[in-house]
């Protein structure tokens, strides 16, 4: 029940503080959310191409393999 409870104010608190945001402040701060995870984004697609792969924060250098034909 207090579990709920809790829940129910802290949703009522959000509620309140989207109430009082504008539209235009909404919108600046998704688009700075943006921003930033494009830019993550576009590191790691970078070291991808760059041949580096990122694993479970261990960094690996992918090598390439050069077959000679018989």
């Amino acid at each position: 029940m207090e579990q709920i409870m809790k829940e129910k104010e802290n949703t009522e608190t959000d509620l309140n503080v989207l109430k009082k945001t504008t539209l235009e402040k909404m919108w600046l701060s998704e688009l700075d959310t943006l921003k930033l995870e494009y830019g993550k984004y576009k590191l790691k697609r970078e070291k991808i191409q760059a041949g580096e792969i990122v694993k479970q924060g261990k960094k690996v250098t992918k090598t390439k393999v050069v077959r000679k034909k018989k």
